[in-house]
């Protein structure tokens, strides 16, 4: 039998070469996991699939998730028809059962999109109203039976609601008396605002009142969501500064009033990319956070999920960047001027004044750069709309001073949302081609309007192909008012129109058409 001594001095290599070892694997152990950990999850293919998935929200349990699903030929218009509310049960850690279509009376051949579920998940509120055979801008309410079945929907009374032709969406808080709403309205500052309405003694709601223009810009503020504990928005803009088509931001509520908010702060690269971001979602059942992001692969957005620590995590490689000078400023004299950052906000700031200065110029209508045509569901030129476009950039190469507008549009075909992105993709490519040749972008002025505006009916496939197009409006500067120094061949009368109103790039909220 063989006694070991600590004293002896073998002994003592031997113990410290076992700790020197276990403390080198738990190093290497440590440092694999941490990065591991720090990353985003897609969710199954049973929850994501060749269509489009946007809006997560989950009940109280996290045991339930609720999506919509647009371009899904199940859904009840089909795949070119609007967008419906699906349902999961959880069935694991991080899996989920096949999701269901709600069917009628929650979705129908329009737009159906979940705006909350009650504490008690019995309640669900629904942007649309159903009336008769059509449906209306606005909120419902459905309520889920002891049979298992959701009730037909009733609308939500809220008092002074007057919305234009756009997207419609929002958030119902966990006190179930307050309600966020995303929409374009008169009293809009850009594309969609931010707007909260409270539920008063009569059960109606109060007029909405916008958050103000801390949070709202010229671009479109969408998807929000609302923690009560830390009273902290989140929300999705594209008028906010980001690295894509629309990003995610948070911004504390400072008082009572909800017009006061801290300056909204970028989420940062691990949330954002350069495509589509939004519909940000915390589930404090299991400490999860959900959201949609646009899948590189094919442009439609996926939900993706990641632990509720990697916000923290995240905001903190922002700070740290920050104070680099590698990004936005980190106080009130900016970034140092000399920095990528510094040079990038310099650029977005003569940009911006470039932009503010076309939108004020008077338009005019070339039947020769009238409209740059698309195919269904795409933004690439074709050869006549790149043939069109050489021409006019021979046209503004003879005339330095003149701007040129690029209005976007799409056919009436699927979402409000999905049009929006693909009447901005449109002109972005539009925009991008006459960069290419040699056109400074301070002279070019983009819009999106969707399916807002067509040209003729949407009924035919002839008035939608006239309707997916690319409008071009020159814009003329007080010298060219006086002499136009170059006219293209056969072109035709110059038809002079009202000056746009105002809006910056709107780029991505979800999917395309």
């Amino acid at each position: 039998m063989v006694v070991l001594n600590p004293r002896n001095g073998n002994m003592r290599s031997i113990i410290s070469l076992v700790f020197g070892v276990l403390f080198f694997l738990v190093a290497i152990i440590s440092n694999a996991q941490t990065p591991r950990s720090y990353t985003l999850h897609k969710l199954d293919s049973s929850i994501n699939n060749e269509f489009e998935e946007i809006q997560p929200i989950l009940t109280g349990d996290g045991q339930t998730l609720y999506f919509v699903r647009s371009l899904n030929p199940k859904n009840e218009g089909g795949k070119e028809s609007g967008q419906d509310i699906w349902v999961a049960k959880k069935s694991g850690d991080t899996t989920w059962s096949n999701p269901q279509n709600l069917g009628f009376p929650i979705n129908n051949k329009d737009n159906n999109g979940i705006i909350g579920i009650s504490n008690d998940s019995k309640t669900m509120l629904i942007s649309n109203v159903q009336l008769k055979k059509k449906m209306d801008p606005g909120i419902s309410v459905s309520t889920l039976g002891e049979d298992g079945k959701w009730s037909p929907t009733t609308p939500l009374l809220i008092k002074d609601f007057t919305i234009q032709k756009g997207y419609l969406g929002g958030y119902w808080l966990k006190d179930e008396k307050t309600l966020l709403l995303t929409m374009k309205s008169e009293a809009a500052i850009g594309r969609e605002d931010l707007y909260v309405t409270f539920k008063e003694e009569d059960g109606s709601w109060s007029k909405p009142l916008n958050l103000g223009n801390t949070i709202n810009t010229v671009g479109f503020e969408i998807s929000p969501f609302f923690m009560e504990e830390d009273s902290m928005l989140y929300f999705a803009s594209n008028g906010h500064e980001g690295s894509g088509d629309a990003d995610i931001f948070r911004a504390k509520r400072l008082d009572a009033t909800w017009t006061k908010w801290s300056k909204p702060e970028n989420l940062g690269p691990f949330f954002n990319g350069e495509g589509f971001d939004a519909y940000f979602f915390i589930n404090k059942a299991d400490s999860t956070i959900y959201f949609s992001k646009e899948n590189p692969d094919n442009n439609y957005t996926d939900l993706y999920f990641t632990h509720l620590k990697n916000l923290n995590l995240a905001l903190k490689k922002v700070a740290e960047k920050k104070k680099k000078g590698e990004n936005v400023a980190s106080n009130k004299e900016g970034p140092n001027p000399n920095s990528p950052a510094g040079k990038a906000a310099k650029e977005a700031d003569e940009q911006r004044k470039a932009e503010e200065e076309l939108n004020k110029r008077e338009r005019i209508t070339i039947k020769d750069f009238d409209n740059v045509l698309f195919d269904f569901a795409k933004y690439d030129l074709r050869p006549e709309g790149r043939k069109r476009l050489d021409k006019l950039f021979d046209y503004l190469q003879t005339n330095p001073t003149l701007g040129v507008e690029l209005i976007g549009h799409a056919d009436s075909i699927d979402t409000e949302l999905v049009n929006l992105i693909l009447s901005v993709k449109r002109s972005e490519e539009c925009k991008q081609y006459l960069i290419n040749k040699g056109v400074s972008k301070r002279r070019i002025l983009t819009h999106g309007f969707g399916k807002q505006l067509p040209t003729t009916t949407n009924i035919t496939e002839e008035g939608r192909q006239l309707n997916r197009r690319c409008e071009i409006n020159i814009l003329l500067d007080n010298r060219a008012k006086l002499k136009l120094e170059f006219k293209p061949e056969n072109m035709g009368e110059q038809e002079p129109k009202a000056p746009a109103t105002k809006a910056k790039k709107p780029v991505k909220p979800a999917g395309k058409k």
